[in-house]
């Protein structure tokens, strides 16, 4: 019986964490101030010459770990200069409940507060065109990034994958940039209704909202290191999508 209760619990957490492939970095560890304190986050430039649109990252539960990085040397490699801020200050899950733990521990406004601190910090990189900006983060992060459109007044594109969302007008009236969402239908935490209700009160009050629905897949689809949920055709066309808003968004 030990031994089955054994294997069921490594079972689990391959299922939750999954097998991290090894992360050649191609960026780097940089500080920045935020507030009283002094933070760090994840940056990569693209290579040539600059300047180039900026991107703020927003990691999942789980912390700023090798797939967040992965996907910021990606969007350097797209011609965007990437940040990944670390709302965990140096911490990582390693299990759903050292996860949501975390997750529950983020105090709201220094959350917005190293928003806006990054805001300050890429505005003052000569690799970075100050005046186009975009967020984009996956699960909790996906909020973190529509928090980030309610916040910063100058952004100028939003990515939100199946992140939270709110539908009251009087918040959404602050959003002064164009939103992409992905959803999975089978999300359990983000439920159809949720997303057909921001879709809906996003465009009664004229924003421009572009909302995919992927059917047969949940959370956490676009994240390989996730066996169960991810799909891979799912994820090439996300992707594809992401890089085609930014293009519009960002390079127009």
């Amino acid at each position: 019986m030990k031994s089955l209760i054994a294997l069921y619990t490594m079972s689990m957490l391959v299922f939750f964490l999954g097998v991290l492939p090894a992360h050649s970095e191609t960026g780097q560890l940089v500080k920045y101030q935020s507030g009283e304190e002094t933070v760090e986050a994840y940056l990569a430039t693209p290579s040539g010459p600059g300047p180039f649109p900026a991107i703020v990252v927003f990691h999942e539960w789980w912390g700023l770990n090798d797939w967040i990085k992965q996907n910021v040397d990606l969007l350097a490699e797209r011609g965007y200069v990437a940040i990944a801020i670390d709302l965990y200050r140096g911490h990582m899950a390693k299990t759903p409940e050292d996860a949501g733990s975390l997750m529950r521990s983020i105090p709201n406004q220094r959350a917005i507060q190293d928003m806006k601190a990054v805001t300050a910090y890429l505005k003052t990189l000569t690799d970075v065109i100050p005046n186009r900006l975009g967020a984009i983060g996956w699960s909790m992060g996906g909020g973190y990034a529509l928090t980030m459109a309610l916040t910063i007044t100058d952004l100028d594109a939003c990515i939100v994958n199946y992140g939270r969302l709110i539908n009251e007008k009087d918040s959404l009236e602050r959003i002064t940039c164009p939103i992409l969402g992905i959803f999975g239908e089978d999300d359990r935490g983000i439920p159809v209704l949720s997303i057909r209700a921001f879709k809906q009160a996003s465009t009664e009050i004229g924003k421009s909202v572009d909302i995919i629905m992927y059917p047969g897949v949940g959370a956490a689809f676009m994240n390989e290191n996730d066996k169960r949920a991810y799909n891979v055709n799912a994820s090439k066309d996300a992707w594809d999508r992401i890089f085609s808003f930014l293009n519009q968004t960002l390079y127009n």
